[in-house]
């Protein structure tokens, strides 16, 4: 999972916020490869731990920062930041709790 550390800015009436966006590396080769091969129990395994995985980066931002989540499914997550509670730090531990 790669998070996506630009700065798409957008100011609410209770100030600005920041987008940070996440999407699973290589998602599709896996499940092609898992089906070409006829692994469905590894394909079945590998989809509850990617749900799982958003699941956790959903709880971690909600624990982290302020913020709301605005998609999380399949292998993306899309959360929006108020500007002065983002950090950089932030996304890439967001990153790494995908990975976990």
């Amino acid at each position: 999972m790669k998070a996506v550390d630009r700065s798409i800015k957008m100011t609410k009436a209770t100030g600005e916020y920041l987008f940070v966006m996440g999407d699973g590396d290589k998602i599709r080769e896996r499940i092609e490869y898992y089906l070409l091969n006829g692994e469905i129990e590894n394909l079945k395994r590998f989809s509850q731990n990617l749900t799982d995985g958003v699941n956790r980066m959903k709880l971690f931002a909600a624990s982290t920062m302020s913020e709301e989540i605005i998609k999380a499914g399949g292998d993306d997550i899309l959360i929006s930041v108020e500007s002065k509670r983002y950090n950089k730090a932030f996304v890439e531990q967001l990153s790494e709790s995908f990975r976990s």
